[in-house]
């Protein structure tokens, strides 16, 4: 066979691979029918700032909790670029890593998270992996492939082989600056999952007007940025935060299950726009001495010029131990009140979770979006709540019904 014909050959294999069965498709109602199920937290535990010392102190846009199978909590401090390690009661058994320069220690820890195999953390600032054994001994650390990019966030798959970045990029020869979502294996790009680019102007720092036009560019981007997470078995969840469809991908990142729901797009209301700009003034990744010489009324500015005026219809996923799956939609960034969908293991809606304290997840960030808080393990659901400004972690027995 001649060399264009193989070539031919493999390009038409690539199409129709391309083209195959996109997996199960699931188009649910605005409201559940039929019974509705019932999804339960009962609170089992509560610690944070009155505790006990600065250790019980956390802060930060990525703050999170999660749990080992011992019933072990970590809490991830970005505030402090620490990890803390408490019992299944809420006591201080030591602090697994710090800042610093040192072997193990972070200049802008951003997730850690726990594996199959030990632990790993991302630092933001050192664009470095920190891999941990399981008795979260430090091992090893490995840098990322950024090149244009930068990774803001990293979610890793449960068995470390995986994982998906939010990616900063900047690309000034092009004049453009955006935000791609990617999934890696062995840093190479398996998976596009969504790229937002835009020209890059020449920022105008002279006025209110202008810093405002700057940030509300920044804050555009968010607009069509993905929302995603792994569930305990690798399954990937995906969606646009602009549009009420999920994607349930395998390992192999084949299309597996695509969740719909009938959405109608909520506009933003003035009210609505100053709670985001000062939830965006609060999670701003930027220098004590700037934030100090920035208004809310700057932050509402870019609000209402970052060309969106509609609520996303998507704030995050969370997957849940028995496969079902909880969808934020909701946020109430005054009171702290979320409202999540709950989706069955075959992607039909189910029920409603109304939670308190920005408890799924947390306000939205200048870049990148929400963090999720929640996390379902071992019959309980961990999160971290914010209440009158101070973190607190909660534990809850889970029952569904």
């Amino acid at each position: 066979m001649r060399t264009m014909d193989c070539l031919f050959l493999s390009i038409f294999s690539l199409a129709i691979s391309a083209m195959a069965d996109p997996g199960k498709v699931v188009d649910n109602p605005a409201v559940p029918k039929g019974k509705v199920t019932l999804l339960q937290l009962e609170e089992d535990l509560r610690f944070g700032p009155d505790s006990g010392n600065d250790h019980y102190l956390w802060s930060g846009a990525f703050v999170a909790v999660t749990a080992d199978q011992s019933g072990n909590i970590y809490v991830t401090d970005p505030g402090e670029s620490r990890i803390l390690a408490f019992d299944k009661n809420g006591n201080l058994l030591r602090v697994v890593a710090d800042k610093g320069p040192g072997p193990g220690q972070f200049q802008t820890l951003v997730n850690f998270q726990i594996t199959d195999k030990g632990a790993l953390a991302y630092d933001r600032w050192m664009s470095t992996i920190n891999r941990y054994d399981r008795s979260f001994a430090y091992l090893d650390r490995t840098a990322t492939k950024t090149g244009p990019s930068e990774r803001v966030f990293i979610r890793f798959r449960p068995d470390a082989a995986q994982y998906v970045a939010t990616n900063l990029e900047i690309d000034p020869p092009m004049g453009k600056m955006g935000i791609r979502t990617v999934v890696y294996s062995d840093e190479s790009e398996r998976l596009e999952l969504s790229r937002h680019m835009m020209p890059m102007g020449q920022p105008d720092m002279s006025s209110d007007k202008g810093i405002s036009s700057f940030l509300g560019s920044w804050y555009g981007l968010n607009e069509d940025v993905a929302v995603y997470n792994y569930d305990a078995k690798g399954n990937l969840y995906s969606a646009y935060t602009n549009k009420y469809e999920v994607t349930k991908r395998n390992q192999k990142l084949e299309t597996m299950l695509t969740i719909r729901k009938q959405y109608k797009p909520h506009l933003r209301v003035s009210e609505q726009a100053t709670q985001l700009a000062e939830a965006l003034l609060d999670t701003a990744p930027l220098p004590p001495e700037v934030l100090s010489d920035l208004s809310t009324e700057i932050f509402v500015g870019a609000v209402e010029g970052a060309g969106t005026n509609t609520e996303p219809a998507i704030y995050a996923i969370i997957p849940m131990a028995g496969g079902q799956l909880l969808v934020v939609t909701d946020m109430d960034l005054n009171s702290g009140e979320q409202m999540a969908d709950l989706f069955d293991e075959q992607g039909v809606l189910v029920g409603r979770l109304k939670h308190p304290n920005f408890g799924l997840v947390g306000k939205p960030a200048l870049v990148g979006g929400c963090a999720v808080r929640m996390s379902f393990i071992s019959g309980y659901a961990y999160t971290v709540e914010t209440r009158e400004d101070e973190n607190q972690v909660v534990r809850y027995r889970v029952s569904i019904r």
